[in-house]
């Protein structure tokens, strides 16, 4: 299993992948490694939304406009993602139940 932090392409979500699980892992392990990417990815893109809005403030001189601005924008994008990957699984469950 990789260790190292791959950061995808952003129209693909922004994906930020721990390793990819193999056949032979038991189910317990690839649940954690996948719920533990949905933290890290949320985690992360609040972190980043805050540094810019930070880094705009400092350059604008409006001290709490823009950093305020940045975390609700990394909220609101991290749970969009978390939206759009619940229900990508449910597509897949849907359709898993209609072919057997």
């Amino acid at each position: 299993m990789r260790t190292i932090f791959h950061l995808c392409h952003y129209s693909k979500g922004c994906d930020l992948i721990l390793g990819k699980p193999s056949n032979d892992d038991k189910p317990w392990l690839r649940d954690l490694q996948r719920y533990g990417n949905i933290g890290i990815e949320f985690g992360v893109t609040v972190l980043v939304s805050f540094g810019i809005g930070y880094l705009l403030d400092r350059r604008l001189g409006t001290t709490p406009f823009f950093m305020i601005v940045g975390v609700l924008w990394g909220v609101v994008s991290s749970f969009w993602v978390l939206y759009r990957k619940i229900m990508v699984g449910e597509e897949k469950k849907d359709a898993s139940k209609r072919k057997g």
